[in-house]
């Protein structure tokens, strides 16, 4: 097996993995050069949605590095599990410590929405494949 292939299947080879970083990128830009944007209520769910797109790849990357997970494949409880425990520490455990933390049941909708189009765009993407 080539360098370069073994590295790509140890790696984060999720192709959503790489626009949530883009998106999040032109997202976080927005927001310090447009008073619209920031204005915006689309500035503050944005990031929420994107916040399991970029996370949930790492999570799976880190369990493949460790030898916890043989696919790429998004699970649906996998989405539901990590919407929870995002939920938990942000919307719930995270304002009792910190006040820039909201509470807001929007954002968990945000997670979840986010973490929805990872599960179908993933399986979409890995549908059929059993090597990964």
């Amino acid at each position: 097996m080539k360098v370069g292939a073994l590295l790509y299947k140890r790696t984060i080879c999720f192709p959503q993995f790489m626009l949530g970083i883009i998106f999040y990128g032109i997202h976080r830009l927005l927001i310090g050069i447009s008073e619209f944007y920031k204005a915006s209520a689309f500035r503050g769910f944005f990031g929420d949605f994107l916040a399991l797109i970029v996370c949930i790849p790492i999570f799976a990357t880190s369990q493949k590095i460790f030898g916890l997970r043989k696919k790429n494949k998004i699970y649906f409880a996998e989405v539901v599990g990590y919407t929870a425990l995002f939920s938990l520490y942000f919307e719930v455990i995270g304002p009792c410590f910190n006040a820039t933390f909201t509470r807001d049941f929007l954002d968990i909708i945000a997670y979840f929405l986010g973490a929805l189009a990872l599960f179908f765009s993933n399986n979409i993407f890995y549908k059929g494949d059993s090597n990964l």
